[in-house]
C-alpha cells in the first residue's frame, strides 16, 4: 500500500486533557460510598477476582491515583474546528516520508491510554529494530461515549466519525486495528470506507452458522463450544454490563490477561486513566448501548483485507465462518492474552503491526 497522504489540514485545535476537578471528586466520592458499603468484596466474587487484589487498586484509585499526571494528560490531544460534533484524538506523525497512516480503535473497557507505550516505536524509525519494517503515521479518536466525545448508538456512526476523522486529516488511504469494541467499529469501517481502508488487524470477527438444519448438523465440536461461550458472552452483554466504576474496574481486570496491575504501574495506569475519564465525562447506559448493540453483532461483509488475532480471553471466532464473510488474509490463535493487546504484550502487537504494515506498503 502506498502511504496516500495529502497536506493535513490547519483546522485542527491542539489541547491538553485535563479532568474538571468538580468530575474527579464526583468519582472519587462514589468510590468512597462503595467502599464504605462494603461493595467491594461482593463486587470481586461476582466477577471472579481476589477480593484483597481489587481492594487495593480501588483504594489506589481512590487515594493516589492524580488524573492530570497521567498516562492520557501527556498525549497530543486535537480537535477539529468545526460546528458538528468530532472525536477528539490523539495524532502522531512519523518522520519517515513512506509512513503508512494507521488508525488505532480501543475498546470498551480501554481508551487512548492503552496504546501510549506504541506510538514511539510504530513512528520513529530509530526506535524500529529491523530497518525495513513499516513506520507509521498514528491516529488515535477517543471513542464515543467514552468521555470526550458525545455516544453514538451502533458501531456503524462510531465508523463513520473514524472515516471523516481520517479524511479531514488527508489521508486517503490507511490501515486500522481494532481489539474488542474497537475491532467490531473496523470491521464497520472497511464495510463503509473500502476506497480507502487498505487493511485490518482485528482480534475478532463475529460471524455465525446460518440457520440452515444441513450447516448446523455439520458443525464440528469446536464450533459448537465457540458458540456456546458466545451464547453465554450474550447474556454478559444483556444482564451484567457494569453499572458502576467498581463493576467496571472489575470487568475490566477479568478480561486481562496480563500481569496484576498492583505489579505493573503502566498497565495500572493506563487502565484506571481510561476509566476515570469515561466514568466521569460520560455515561454508562450510553457506553452499554453501544456495546450490546455493536459487539457480537455479525460484521458486515467487505473485501478489505483482514488480519485476525484471536486471544483466549476475548470473544471466539469461528473461523470457517468469519472466513465466508470476510477475506482473511491471516489468522493466528494465541496461546495467551485477552481484550487489550497493546496492554497486556505491547512488544509482541508493535512487532506484529510493523510486519503487517510493511505487508501491506
Amino acid at each position: 500500500m502506498n502511504a496516500h497522504v495529502r497536506n493535513p489540514p490547519t483546522e485542527l485545535e491542539p489541547f491538553r486533557l485535563a479532568l474538571p476537578d468538580a468530575a474527579w471528586r464526583r468519582l472519587k466520592l462514589r468510590l468512597d460510598r462503595a467502599v464504605t458499603a462494603g461493595e467491594t468484596f461482593d463486587v470481586a466474587l461476582a466477577y471472579g477476582l481476589v477480593p484483597l487484589e481489587l481492594s487495593e487498586l480501588v483504594d489506589y484509585w481512590r487515594s493516589d491515583f492524580e488524573p492530570d499526571q497521567q498516562p492520557l494528560s501527556e498525549l497530543p490531544w486535537f480537535r477539529a474546528c468545526t460546528d458538528e460534533p468530532s472525536l477528539c484524538f490523539v495524532h502522531v506523525r512519523s518522520p519517515e516520508a513512506s509512513a503508512v497512516p494507521l488508525l488505532l480503535l480501543h475498546g470498551y473497557s480501554g481508551s487512548v491510554a492503552e496504546f501510549r507505550g506504541l506510538l514511539s516505536p510504530l513512528t520513529e524509525p530509530g526506535v524500529r529494530a529491523e530497518g525495513d519494517e513499516a513506520a507509521f503515521h498514528v491516529v488515535c479518536p477517543a471513542l464515543p461515549g467514552f468521555g470526550l466525545s458525545a455516544p453514538v448508538d451502533s458501531a456503524r456512526s462510531a465508523a463513520e466519525g473514524c472515516a471523516a476523522l481520517m479524511a479531514r486529516l488527508g489521508y486517503t488511504r490507511y490501515l486500522v486495528h481494532g481489539s474488542d469494541l474497537g475491532a467490531n467499529i473496523a470491521l464497520e469501517l472497511a464495510a463503509l470506507d473500502p476506497l480507502r481502508v487498505a487493511g485490518l488487524w482485528v482480534t475478532s470477527v463475529p460471524a455465525y452458522p446460518s440457520e440452515d438444519p444441513l450447516e448446523l448438523a455439520a458443525l464440528t465440536s469446536q464450533e459448537k463450544s465457540q458458540l456456546a461461550r458466545l451464547a453465554e458472552l450474550h447474556d454478559e452483554l444483556r444482564y451484567h454490563l457494569p453499572e458502576s466504576p467498581l463493576e467496571a474496574l472489575a470487568f475490566a481486570l477479568r478480561g486481562l490477561d496480563a500481569p496484576r496491575p498492583s505489579e505493573s504501574s503502566a498497565l495500572r495506569d493506563a487502565l484506571l486513566a481510561g476509566l476515570t475519564l469515561s466514568w466521569s465525562l460520560s455515561d454508562f447506559e450510553a457506553r452499554n448501548t453501544l456495546y450490546r448493540a455493536s459487539r457480537l453483532r455479525p460484521a458486515p461483509r467487505s473485501n478489505v483485507p483482514v488480519c485476525v488475532h484471536s486471544y483466549p480471553i476475548d470473544a471466539p471466532s469461528l473461523r470457517r465462518f468469519a472466513e465466508r464473510e470476510q477475506r482473511i488474509v491471516e489468522w493466528t490463535e494465541h496461546g495467551q492474552g485477552g481484550f487489550m493487546p497493546a496492554l497486556e504484550r505491547p512488544k509482541a502487537l508493535v512487532q506484529s503491526l510493523r510486519a503487517w504494515g510493511r505487508n501491506s506498503a
